[in-house]
Protein backbone atom coordinates (compact mmCIF):
# COMPACT_ATOMS: atom_id res chain seq x y z
CA UNK A 1 0.00 0.00 0.00
CA UNK A 2 1.39 3.46 -0.69
CA UNK A 3 -0.14 6.76 0.96
CA UNK A 4 -0.05 9.60 -0.78
CA UNK A 5 3.53 11.12 0.38
CA UNK A 6 5.03 7.21 -0.43
CA UNK A 7 5.29 6.46 3.17
CA UNK A 8 3.95 3.85 5.20
CA UNK A 9 5.89 2.25 8.03
CA UNK A 10 5.84 -1.79 7.90
CA UNK A 11 7.28 -4.05 10.45
CA UNK A 12 9.44 -6.48 9.91
CA UNK A 13 6.78 -9.04 9.04
CA UNK A 14 6.24 -6.68 6.26
CA UNK A 15 2.99 -6.03 7.83
CA UNK A 16 2.19 -2.55 8.81
CA UNK A 17 3.65 -1.51 12.20
CA UNK A 18 1.50 -0.47 14.90
CA UNK A 19 0.22 2.92 14.94
CA UNK A 20 1.82 3.32 11.26
CA UNK A 21 -1.90 5.11 10.56
CA UNK A 22 -2.28 2.63 8.23
CA UNK A 23 -5.80 2.22 9.76
CA UNK A 24 -7.15 5.37 8.97
CA UNK A 25 -5.02 5.50 5.76
CA UNK A 26 -6.77 2.55 4.50
CA UNK A 27 -10.14 4.21 5.31
CA UNK A 28 -9.40 7.55 3.63
CA UNK A 29 -8.40 5.33 0.45
CA UNK A 30 -11.68 3.48 0.56
CA UNK A 31 -13.30 6.87 1.09
CA UNK A 32 -11.71 8.73 -1.66
CA UNK A 33 -12.11 5.72 -4.24
CA UNK A 34 -15.80 5.96 -3.49
CA UNK A 35 -16.33 9.59 -3.76
CA UNK A 36 -14.12 8.81 -7.15
CA UNK A 37 -16.39 5.98 -8.62
CA UNK A 38 -19.98 8.09 -7.42
CA UNK A 39 -18.21 11.08 -9.31
CA UNK A 40 -17.47 9.48 -12.60
CA UNK A 41 -21.09 7.91 -12.26
CA UNK A 42 -22.14 11.31 -12.11
CA UNK A 43 -20.61 12.52 -14.94
CA UNK A 44 -21.64 9.63 -16.88
CA UNK A 45 -25.12 10.21 -15.97
CA UNK A 46 -25.10 13.86 -16.25
CA UNK A 47 -23.82 12.99 -20.47
CA UNK A 48 -26.39 10.46 -20.95
CA UNK A 49 -28.97 12.56 -19.99
CA UNK A 50 -27.74 15.67 -21.99
CA UNK A 51 -27.51 13.17 -24.96
CA UNK A 52 -30.59 11.65 -24.41
CA UNK A 53 -31.99 15.40 -24.35
CA UNK A 54 -30.67 16.30 -27.47
CA UNK A 55 -31.79 13.21 -29.68
CA UNK A 56 -35.03 14.05 -27.83
CA UNK A 57 -34.76 17.60 -28.90
CA UNK A 58 -33.31 16.97 -32.34
CA UNK A 59 -36.00 14.76 -32.97
CA UNK A 60 -39.11 17.33 -31.46
CA UNK A 61 -37.45 19.80 -33.60
CA UNK A 62 -37.21 18.07 -36.71
CA UNK A 63 -40.65 17.03 -36.58
CA UNK A 64 -42.04 20.11 -35.96
CA UNK A 65 -38.87 22.21 -37.91
CA UNK A 66 -41.34 25.18 -39.24
CA UNK A 67 -42.65 25.61 -36.02
CA UNK A 68 -38.89 26.87 -34.59
CA UNK A 69 -38.99 30.45 -33.49
CA UNK A 70 -37.90 33.50 -34.77
CA UNK A 71 -34.39 34.26 -33.22
CA UNK A 72 -33.39 37.83 -32.22
CA UNK A 73 -30.23 38.30 -31.36
CA UNK A 74 -27.44 41.27 -30.88
CA UNK A 75 -24.79 41.10 -33.21
CA UNK A 76 -20.90 42.54 -32.06
CA UNK A 77 -19.34 44.40 -35.31
CA UNK A 78 -16.07 46.16 -33.86
CA UNK A 79 -16.79 45.84 -30.26
CA UNK A 80 -19.16 44.68 -27.90
CA UNK A 81 -20.75 48.17 -27.76
CA UNK A 82 -21.11 48.34 -31.71
CA UNK A 83 -23.83 45.86 -32.46
CA UNK A 84 -26.48 45.39 -34.88
CA UNK A 85 -30.01 43.61 -34.38
CA UNK A 86 -30.62 40.62 -36.48
CA UNK A 87 -33.81 38.66 -36.76
CA UNK A 88 -33.08 34.86 -38.01
CA UNK A 89 -36.59 33.02 -39.14
CA UNK A 90 -36.74 29.88 -37.68
CA UNK A 91 -37.04 28.16 -40.70
CA UNK A 92 -33.38 29.13 -41.27
CA UNK A 93 -31.87 28.13 -37.84
CA UNK A 94 -29.65 25.37 -38.05
CA UNK A 95 -31.15 22.61 -35.97
CA UNK A 96 -27.86 21.51 -34.24
CA UNK A 97 -27.45 24.92 -32.94
CA UNK A 98 -31.15 25.36 -31.89
CA UNK A 99 -30.64 22.02 -29.48
CA UNK A 100 -27.46 23.43 -27.94
CA UNK A 101 -29.09 26.43 -27.16
CA UNK A 102 -32.23 24.24 -25.72
CA UNK A 103 -29.43 22.06 -23.59
CA UNK A 104 -27.11 24.78 -22.93
CA UNK A 105 -29.01 28.09 -22.02
CA UNK A 106 -29.89 30.83 -24.19
CA UNK A 107 -25.86 32.27 -23.64
CA UNK A 108 -24.93 29.66 -26.58
CA UNK A 109 -22.54 29.75 -28.20
CA UNK A 110 -21.23 32.99 -27.02
CA UNK A 111 -21.02 32.96 -23.30
CA UNK A 112 -20.38 36.37 -22.46
CA UNK A 113 -23.74 37.17 -23.11
CA UNK A 114 -25.55 40.33 -24.79
CA UNK A 115 -24.02 40.00 -27.99
CA UNK A 116 -23.46 36.89 -30.70
CA UNK A 117 -20.16 35.89 -32.41
CA UNK A 118 -21.81 32.85 -34.51
CA UNK A 119 -24.43 32.22 -36.56
CA UNK A 120 -25.30 29.02 -38.32
CA UNK A 121 -28.22 28.79 -40.56
CA UNK A 122 -29.45 25.87 -43.44
CA UNK A 123 -30.99 26.34 -46.53
CA UNK A 124 -31.64 24.97 -50.11
CA UNK A 125 -30.04 25.59 -53.40
CA UNK A 126 -31.07 27.46 -55.76
CA UNK A 127 -33.57 29.42 -54.21
CA UNK A 128 -32.82 30.14 -50.31
CA UNK A 129 -36.04 28.95 -49.09
CA UNK A 130 -36.31 28.65 -45.38
CA UNK A 131 -37.49 25.09 -44.19
CA UNK A 132 -41.18 23.50 -43.86
CA UNK A 133 -42.60 21.04 -43.60
CA UNK A 134 -42.98 20.66 -46.98
CA UNK A 135 -39.29 20.64 -48.23
CA UNK A 136 -37.90 19.31 -44.44
CA UNK A 137 -37.05 16.28 -45.79
CA UNK A 138 -34.50 17.72 -48.42
CA UNK A 139 -32.68 18.65 -45.25
CA UNK A 140 -32.10 15.35 -44.77
CA UNK A 141 -30.80 13.95 -48.19
CA UNK A 142 -27.90 11.42 -48.90
CA UNK A 143 -24.55 12.99 -49.99
CA UNK A 144 -26.03 16.59 -48.81
CA UNK A 145 -28.44 17.01 -52.11
CA UNK A 146 -29.35 20.90 -52.31
CA UNK A 147 -28.17 21.53 -48.46
CA UNK A 148 -26.10 25.04 -48.29
CA UNK A 149 -24.76 24.99 -44.89
CA UNK A 150 -23.68 28.45 -43.65
CA UNK A 151 -21.42 29.52 -40.82
CA UNK A 152 -21.14 33.47 -40.01
CA UNK A 153 -18.27 34.02 -37.75
CA UNK A 154 -17.30 37.89 -36.54
CA UNK A 155 -13.80 39.28 -36.61
CA UNK A 156 -13.52 39.84 -32.99
CA UNK A 157 -12.43 43.23 -32.68
CA UNK A 158 -11.00 43.18 -36.13
CA UNK A 159 -10.46 46.44 -37.75
CA UNK A 160 -12.09 46.88 -41.27
CA UNK A 161 -8.75 47.06 -42.99
CA UNK A 162 -7.98 43.84 -41.28
CA UNK A 163 -10.18 41.93 -42.99
CA UNK A 164 -8.54 40.67 -46.00
CA UNK A 165 -5.63 39.66 -44.44
CA UNK A 166 -7.60 37.37 -41.96
CA UNK A 167 -9.32 35.52 -45.15
CA UNK A 168 -5.73 35.32 -46.72
CA UNK A 169 -4.44 34.02 -43.07
CA UNK A 170 -7.56 31.50 -43.30
CA UNK A 171 -6.53 30.36 -46.80
CA UNK A 172 -2.62 29.68 -46.07
CA UNK A 173 -3.46 27.60 -42.93
CA UNK A 174 -6.12 25.45 -44.42
CA UNK A 175 -3.63 25.32 -47.55
CA UNK A 176 -0.40 24.50 -45.64
CA UNK A 177 -2.46 21.70 -43.81
CA UNK A 178 -3.17 20.07 -47.62
CA UNK A 179 0.36 19.64 -47.98
CA UNK A 180 0.21 16.89 -45.29
CA UNK A 181 3.37 18.11 -43.16
CA UNK A 182 5.19 19.37 -45.95
CA UNK A 183 5.61 16.04 -47.60
CA UNK A 184 3.32 16.95 -50.48
CA UNK A 185 3.82 20.40 -52.14
CA UNK A 186 0.70 22.45 -53.62
CA UNK A 187 0.93 23.45 -57.62
CA UNK A 188 -0.75 25.20 -59.43
CA UNK A 189 -3.77 23.69 -61.92
CA UNK A 190 -5.84 24.63 -64.81
CA UNK A 191 -7.92 27.80 -63.59
CA UNK A 192 -11.84 27.03 -63.78
CA UNK A 193 -14.68 28.55 -63.61
CA UNK A 194 -13.37 31.46 -63.58
CA UNK A 195 -11.06 30.67 -60.16
CA UNK A 196 -7.25 30.71 -59.86
CA UNK A 197 -6.72 26.73 -59.04
CA UNK A 198 -4.25 24.44 -56.87
CA UNK A 199 -3.85 21.17 -55.42
CA UNK A 200 -1.90 17.76 -54.85
CA UNK A 201 -0.21 16.07 -58.46
CA UNK A 202 -2.48 13.07 -57.94
CA UNK A 203 -0.21 11.11 -60.92
CA UNK A 204 2.67 11.41 -58.65
CA UNK A 205 1.43 11.36 -54.90
CA UNK A 206 -1.62 9.50 -55.23
CA UNK A 207 -0.79 6.27 -54.02
CA UNK A 208 0.74 7.62 -50.83
CA UNK A 209 -2.39 9.66 -49.70
CA UNK A 210 -4.56 6.67 -48.81
CA UNK A 211 -5.24 7.60 -45.61
CA UNK A 212 -6.45 10.94 -46.76
CA UNK A 213 -8.84 12.66 -49.14
CA UNK A 214 -7.03 15.08 -51.31
CA UNK A 215 -8.41 18.82 -52.13
CA UNK A 216 -8.44 21.67 -54.41
CA UNK A 217 -8.02 25.53 -53.79
CA UNK A 218 -9.85 27.97 -56.26
CA UNK A 219 -9.69 31.32 -55.21
CA UNK A 220 -9.90 35.10 -56.33
CA UNK A 221 -7.63 38.08 -55.47
CA UNK A 222 -8.28 41.48 -56.55
CA UNK A 223 -5.75 43.84 -58.41
CA UNK A 224 -4.04 44.12 -55.47
CA UNK A 225 -3.55 40.94 -54.16
CA UNK A 226 -6.12 40.67 -51.09
CA UNK A 227 -7.40 37.23 -51.17
CA UNK A 228 -11.34 37.98 -52.20
CA UNK A 229 -12.82 34.25 -51.80
CA UNK A 230 -11.74 30.90 -52.13
CA UNK A 231 -12.95 27.64 -52.33
CA UNK A 232 -11.99 24.25 -50.31
CA UNK A 233 -13.18 21.22 -52.14
CA UNK A 234 -12.81 17.60 -53.04
CA UNK A 235 -10.15 17.17 -55.79
CA UNK A 236 -11.67 16.92 -58.60
CA UNK A 237 -9.97 13.59 -58.91
CA UNK A 238 -12.55 12.04 -56.80
CA UNK A 239 -15.58 11.00 -58.56
CA UNK A 240 -19.41 11.68 -57.41
CA UNK A 241 -21.01 8.85 -56.78
CA UNK A 242 -24.01 10.34 -59.25
CA UNK A 243 -21.41 10.31 -61.86
CA UNK A 244 -19.81 7.44 -60.91
CA UNK A 245 -21.74 4.09 -59.23
CA UNK A 246 -18.54 2.85 -58.58
CA UNK A 247 -17.45 5.27 -56.38
CA UNK A 248 -18.63 6.03 -52.67
CA UNK A 249 -18.05 9.46 -52.56
CA UNK A 250 -20.27 12.74 -52.26
CA UNK A 251 -17.67 15.66 -52.92
CA UNK A 252 -18.33 18.41 -51.08
CA UNK A 253 -17.06 22.44 -51.06
CA UNK A 254 -16.61 25.60 -48.47
CA UNK A 255 -16.44 28.46 -49.80
CA UNK A 256 -15.24 31.02 -47.81
CA UNK A 257 -15.57 35.59 -48.10
CA UNK A 258 -15.64 38.32 -46.13
CA UNK A 259 -19.67 40.06 -45.81
CA UNK A 260 -18.48 43.80 -44.47
CA UNK A 261 -21.81 44.65 -42.94
CA UNK A 262 -21.59 41.87 -40.28
CA UNK A 263 -17.34 42.50 -40.10
CA UNK A 264 -17.87 38.65 -40.56
CA UNK A 265 -16.13 35.56 -42.31
CA UNK A 266 -18.70 33.86 -44.14
CA UNK A 267 -18.59 30.16 -44.98
CA UNK A 268 -20.84 28.15 -47.09
CA UNK A 269 -20.69 24.37 -47.36
CA UNK A 270 -22.42 22.85 -50.53
CA UNK A 271 -22.00 19.48 -52.98
CA UNK A 272 -19.46 20.31 -55.14
CA UNK A 273 -21.29 19.77 -58.01
CA UNK A 274 -22.52 23.26 -57.52
CA UNK A 275 -19.39 24.77 -57.63
CA UNK A 276 -20.18 26.23 -61.26
CA UNK A 277 -22.39 28.31 -59.48
CA UNK A 278 -20.10 29.54 -56.89
CA UNK A 279 -21.15 33.65 -57.51
CA UNK A 280 -24.33 33.40 -57.61
CA UNK A 281 -23.70 30.92 -54.17
CA UNK A 282 -22.10 34.16 -52.91
CA UNK A 283 -24.47 36.53 -54.13
CA UNK A 284 -27.86 34.97 -52.83
CA UNK A 285 -25.90 34.18 -49.17
CA UNK A 286 -25.02 37.98 -48.83
CA UNK A 287 -28.97 38.72 -49.26
CA UNK A 288 -30.27 36.67 -47.50
CA UNK A 289 -27.98 37.84 -44.44
CA UNK A 290 -28.84 41.56 -45.66
CA UNK A 291 -32.48 40.14 -45.06
CA UNK A 292 -31.43 39.52 -41.34
CA UNK A 293 -30.42 42.63 -40.66
CA UNK A 294 -32.92 44.98 -38.54
CA UNK A 295 -31.35 47.73 -37.50
CA UNK A 296 -28.06 49.13 -35.49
Amino acid sequence: MLERNGNILLSHAGKPAVGSGFERNSMKTKVKHTLGVLRRISTAWLALVLSCAALTACSQTASSAHEIPDAVVKWALETPDDLVTLRIPGGYRSLGGVVMKTILGPGYPSPQGGYETYLSIETLWPDLPPRTKKNAQEYMALGGGRLLLISVAAYARAPLERRSKLLEIHFQSLRDANQLGGRYLMMPLQAKFGLQREGIDLATHGERLNDSTPVDFYFQRDPQGQMQVFIRCTAEAIRDQEDDPSSHYSPQCSQYFNYPPLNAEVEVNYRRKYLKNWREIQTKTEQLLQSFIQSK
